[in-house]
This record gives structure tokens, C-alpha cells and sequence, in this order.
């Protein structure tokens, strides 16, 4: 078994580093199971594309569910996407659909409230007036959000002996972007419900910059969590990454520690690239892999990196964006408006929204990755 798919989150039983969010997530889980007084710490997690931070929420989940077996905990996640979001009522009714259909609990409690679970659902969507088909007036859809969890909580879970319920919306950034006076409302339902003894903390993905675009309209929702930013791994962190699934898995492989060395330097720690290389080194079926096998192998590892993620990444820019792309890959240092002429400017916006070149400071741009700018000066 290859325990490394660049594709995937990272299994929970290979997980490596992020032991500040993770701790930290332990210790508000077990304060928020303890406390008399109702005020769970809320998490949000943030980072670029590939940083882990769905890993995260997978560890997340492992933890309050095999690693906290003394507490009776409930878990839901919400994936959202862009159609998810496009109003309030379908980010309510999406929400309402999610926690439903993917929440867990310990074994013998989710059979006792699986049926009620369905029911919840049911009676929650029928005041969202999707199936209400009388014209008349129904329930804001926010409102009908925090009925439906005040029920959920009440009538269901906290019945059952349920200490903690653990609600997750990762990519949060789609309600941001679509809706922001959302991200209002959600800080408004999760504060009133607490006000009222609903135990539910709140844990939330999103890019690193998400509460810096949506400070000017809902900074007092920055206020409502602890943030953690996701970052590239240093080098003994890049060990971790790679030793570890294969202790777990025993898998009998040899690796010079300059090989390790050299996946540092060519990943930068991004845990993406990672999992990327080590997937097509332990595929080759080699139990022994010096530092001359893996510069033989490197050259195909970097051609399949090409085809299945630099090749999708430039075919997303438009003809003028790609443009910029390759005069960025052209120059050794990060690039700015005045090096680029004022005709590229919104293509530089775009391309940030796109998640192609990074801000490094005001005005000053680089590619996301100095691997995909190799890519691109490969293909000049």
C-alpha cells in the first residue's frame, strides 16, 4: 500500500507536524466538554491550496471520535462549493442537507439517533419554503438555521448524553465571496446559540487571506475564532511527513537522508509536492533509494507533475494571463506593476484570485511555486 496520494487528504494515522492547531483543538474540545458555562473556542483554519487543511479536519475528527472515547461527541462536516453559496437559503438548506447526511458519533449513539437525525432534516427544510409549495410567508433562512440547530442540540443530542457537537464548513471562502453578509449571520446564530446552553464549536477552513478581504464587512466574525495558518513544512517537519506513513505502514525503504534533503529543497516543504514525489519514488517498487537512483528518477517524476497539475494550472489563465505567467517565470526575483506595464494589472489580480502567482509584498508577485515555474520555463 503507497500511503502517499498527493490527490487526497492525508489519512489521520499518517499525519504528521501541525502539533500547534492540534493541541490546541484538544485542549478547546476538552474545556468545551468540561465547562458549566457555554462558550466553546472556535477554530479557523487557513493556508493556501494543498497546505493540509483538510488533513487538518480529518485529524480533527479522529481525534474526537477514537481519541476522546471518554466524551460523547457529535461531528458533522459541511464541504461547500461556489453553488452552495450563492444565497443564504442555499447555504442553509446545503448546510442543513451536510450536517445530516455525514455527522458521527460514537458507534452505539449514532444508531439511536440516526432515524431522528432524518426527521431533523425534514422538519428543518420544510420552513426553508423549498417545499412549502402554499405562498406564503416562511422563516428567514437564517432564522430557520439556528431553530433547527437549537432543536438538533436540544431535542436530539443532548439527550443521548452528546457533551460537544463539532461542527466543520470547510471553504468557508465560498459564502465569503458570494454572500459575506453570511459570514454576520453565522457569528450571530453560533453567539445566540451558546447564549442559550447549545453546545457546538465551530471550525472553519478557508485561504490565508480570507478574514484580511472580508475585515471591512465582517471583522467582528475574525473576532470569533482562533486563527491558525497553515505553512510549508521545514525540514524536520519534511522527515516527519515522509518517515511516518512509512513506519506505519512498514514499509521497508531505504532513503540516503541527502534524498530527503533534496524532496525539501525541490517541494519547499509544501506537503502537496511531497506526497507527490514519494508516491512515484515508492511506486517504483525500489527498496533502496540513494541520491544518484533518485536524480535518474526525478526527471519522470517531474514530467507526471507536469501533466497532472502544472498542465490544469496554466490551462485556467487566459491567453493574456498566461502571458504574464511566463514572464514571471522569466525573472529571478519577484515581479511588480511597473516591471509588468499597467495593460497587466487586472490580469495579476486575476491570476491572485486564481491561486497562480502569490503577493510577496505590496505591489511584488511570484509564482505559487518555484516547481511550477520550472514548468513554465520548460515550455518556452
Amino acid at each position: 500500500m503507497n500511503p502517499f496520494q498527493p490527490s487526497h487528504p492525508v489519512n489521520p494515522k499518517y499525519f504528521a507536524n501541525r502539533k500547534n492547531v492540534v493541541e490546541a483543538f484538544r485542549l478547546a474540545l476538552r474545556n468545551a466538554s468540561e465547562t458549566r458555562s457555554v462558550s466553546p473556542t472556535n477554530i479557523a483554519v487557513l493556508g493556501s491550496w494543498g497546505i493540509g487543511k483538510t488533513s487538518v479536519f480529518n485529524k480533527f475528527e479522529h481525534i474526537a471520535l477514537k481519541e476522546m472515547e471518554d466524551i460523547n461527541i457529535f461531528v458533522a462536516r459541511v464541504q461547500l462549493n461556489p453553488s452552495a453559496c450563492t444565497t443564504i437559503s442555499d447555504f442553509v438548506t446545503f448546510s442543513v442537507n451536510e450536517i445530516e447526511r455525514s455527522f458521527d458519533t460514537q458507534g452505539s449513539i449514532k444508531m439511536k439517533i440516526m432515524d431522528k437525525m432524518l426527521i431533523w432534516k425534514i422538519k428543518s427544510l420544510s420552513f426553508s419554503g423549498l417545499r412549502i409549495e402554499k405562498k406564503e410567508l416562511t422563516q428567514h433562512p437564517v432564522s430557520v438555521f439556528q431553530n433547527s440547530l437549537e432543536e438538533l442540540w436540544c431535542r436530539i443530542l443532548k439527550p443521548e448524553g452528546i457533551k460537544v457537537g463539532i461542527l466543520m464548513f470547510d471553504d468557508l471562502h465560498y459564502l465569503a465571496e458570494n454572500y459575506p453578509k453570511g459570514l454576520y449571520d453565522m457569528r450571530s446564530v453560533f453567539q445566540s446559540l451558546a447564549l442559550r446552553d447549545v453546545n457546538f464549536m465551530l471550525c472553519i477552513t478557508g485561504p490565508t487571506a480570507l478574514f484580511v478581504k472580508i475585515r471591512t464587512l465582517a471583522e467582528p466574525f475574525a473576532r470569533f475564532f482562533d486563527k491558525y495558518e497553515l505553512k510549508s513544512f521545514s525540514l524536520d517537519e519534511t522527515k516527519e511527513a515522509i518517515t511516518l506513513p512509512l513506519n506505519v505502514e512498514k514499509i521497508d525503504v531505504k532513503m540516503d537522508e541527502k534524498v530527503i534533503e533534496k524532496i525539501y529543497e525541490l517541494s519547499k516543504g509544501h506537503p502537496y509536492f511531497i506526497h507527490f514525489i514519494m508516491r512515484d519514488v515508492l511506486d517504483t517498487g525500489s527498496n533502496k533509494i540513494t541520491f544518484e537512483d533518485f536524480e535518474k528518477l526525478y526527471p519522470k517524476i517531474f514530467l507526471h507533475m507536469g501533466k497532472s497539475k502544472f498542465s490544469s494550472d496554466l490551462e485556467i489563465a487566459s491567453d493574456k494571463e498566461k502571458e504574464v505567467l511566463f514572464k514571471i517565470a522569466s525573472a529571478y526575483e519577484s515581479v511588480s506593476f511597473s516591471d509588468l506595464g499597467k495593460q497587466y494589472r487586472s490580469s495579476l489580480y486575476r491570476l491572485e484570485e486564481k491561486g497562480l502567482i502569490t503577493k510577496t509584498q505590496r505591489g511584488k508577485y511570484l509564482l505559487y511555486h518555484p516547481l511550477f515555474r520550472e514548468y513554465l520555463r520548460c515550455q518556452r
